[in-house]
């Protein structure tokens, strides 16, 4: 049984995993975080539609990039035949994920990840109980 922190939250300790500029990219921009779901499982987050987990449990999504058509085609178990998105405008993550009806979950510990960032803060964390993803922006 893992042992919390003071804060009740977290882990007493939590694995870091560093970010770099481009995962840190993924998390800014919806067109690239569409095209780099492949890349966000490799730093322990899932992309889980709210309606399947609420309808029977976790579901995965899939997102294919389609550059002849300039669009991303998406899916998961309660929308088989998916559904495309344009990538002519810059997309807001959080805009988008709120369309979509997906959520980041950590893959180890399955909670959502938080992502509570000041503008100026020097580093960028997103996190979970189990983990911390970081990224320290390089001093000038």
């Amino acid at each position: 049984m893992p042992l919390l922190a003071a804060d009740g939250q977290s882990y007493l300790t939590q694995e870091v995993i560093p970010l770099t500029s481009a995962t840190v990219q993924l998390f800014n921009d919806g067109r690239l975080f569409l095209k780099g779901l492949a890349i966000l499982r490799q730093l322990r987050v899932a992309v889980v539609c709210r309606y399947c987990e609420a309808h029977g449990g976790a579901c995965g999504v899939t997102a294919i990039h389609k550059p002849d058509e300039n669009v991303v085609f998406m899916a998961c178990a309660h929308r088989p035949l998916g559904g495309r998105v344009k990538m002519d405008k810059p997309l807001s993550l959080d805009a988008l994920l709120l369309a979509l009806g997906w959520d980041l979950r950590c893959t180890t510990c399955y909670h959502p990840l938080n992502g509570n960032n000041k503008p100026t803060a020097s580093v960028l964390v997103v996190s979970c109980p189990c983990t911390k993803r970081e990224y320290r922006y390089p001093l000038a």
